[in-house]
């Protein structure tokens, strides 16, 4: 995949999003190249899915989301997601422009509708295609996400169909109007172990194909490893570190990033269990306040304590969350 600095595809700047009660993104900041995937790992209540939501400015109701920078650009086209109300976001961004994956796809089907004909409503709605036309399509893209006879599935309801078989039906949908962006919240969570790798290899050709630049929200470090291109650590709304796949896994600087890590491939089981009690400890109230890694970090500091860390370049495309981390130029903040 080429991830050149010259092809900037995704820019965010200072996200953050509020509930009445907590903060629940804190100064969100990354930039992708096209073609990009992003992995974005975390622990349950790190605020993955939220994130998912903001990025393409559909969050929940009750949460009120903002950015210095939110902008996606397609070839010459700057998209600013800023500029678009709500309405102008469902009728010319959503689906088009930008795609949502998510988890549990089933849920989102009309029981009582056959898939074939929900996925046609979908592109008459948004393309102005007349019944045929939608019927060629989804029966295309169908093929195109390797469902097994397309003609007699498209007639199918959802509960007659596998979760593997509902999932390609989402995927499908997703890609129809040949998204540029896609975001996706743990898309195939509740898959078998196969099936998931099924899936996800599917959705790894599709994205070349369509020259795709993608958000992966997942917890399972595996996936980051072998489908994504770069990766943010995430913790209580912050990112605690972001880089390229290789530099992170050739050198993780964190702590935090270190005990995912120890989780994921149990490399040091007494580290694992004294990091997961420390993390259970600290609330997002500790987080916000100073570095959550305080109890078990060998470089702890004053400042630790009770400042927020910057974030720091480590070397270019690596930044870590971190008052001790050595900057490209050898200096600490």
């Amino acid at each position: 995949m080429n991830t050149t600095a010259s092809h900037p595809a995704m820019i965010v700047e200072g996200l953050t999003v509020r509930s009445p009660d907590r903060t629940i993104l804190n100064d969100i900041s990354f930039q992708l190249e096209r073609n990009d995937i992003l992995g974005l790992i975390g622990e349950t209540g790190s605020g993955k899915s939220v994130l998912i939501d903001a990025l393409g400015m559909n969050t929940a109701p009750g949460l009120e989301g903002e950015s210095r920078t939110l902008s996606y650009i397609d070839g010459d086209q700057t998209i600013r997601l800023r500029d678009f109300s709500q309405d102008a976001l469902q009728d010319k961004i959503w689906g088009k422009k930008i795609a949502f994956i998510l988890s549990n796809a089933r849920s989102r089907f009309n029981p009582i509708m056959t898939v074939g004909a929900q996925f046609e409503d979908i592109l008459m709605s948004n393309s102005g295609m007349k019944r045929n036309e939608a019927v060629e399509r989804s029966i295309e893209m169908f093929k195109r996400v390797q469902m097994p006879d397309p003609l007699r599935n498209r007639g199918n309801y959802p509960h007659e169909l596998s979760g593997g078989m509902i999932q390609r039906v989402e995927i499908a949908i997703a890609l129809a109007m040949s998204p540029r962006f896609l975001l996706m919240d743990e898309p195939t969570m509740g898959l078998d172990v196969t099936v998931q790798r099924q899936t996800l290899d599917l959705m790894d050709g599709l994205f070349k194909t369509l020259k795709t630049t993608a958000v992966l929200a997942t917890r399972d470090m595996g996936i980051v490893a072998n489908y994504c291109t770069k990766i943010a650590v995430l913790y209580h709304g912050q990112i605690a570190e972001f880089a390229e796949i290789k530099q992170f896994f050739k050198n993780p600087q964190h702590p935090y990033s270190k005990y995912l890590l120890d989780i994921a491939f149990a490399s040091n089981n007494k580290n694992i269990e004294r990091r997961k009690r420390v993390t259970l400890a600290h609330g997002a109230e500790n987080a916000m306040k100073g570095c959550f890694c305080t109890d078990f970090c060998e470089n702890v500091g004053a400042e630790c304590m009770t400042t927020r860390p910057p974030v720091i370049e480590r070397e270019r495309g690596h930044s870590v969350r971190c008052h001790k981390v050595k900057s490209k130029a050898g200096s600490a903040s």
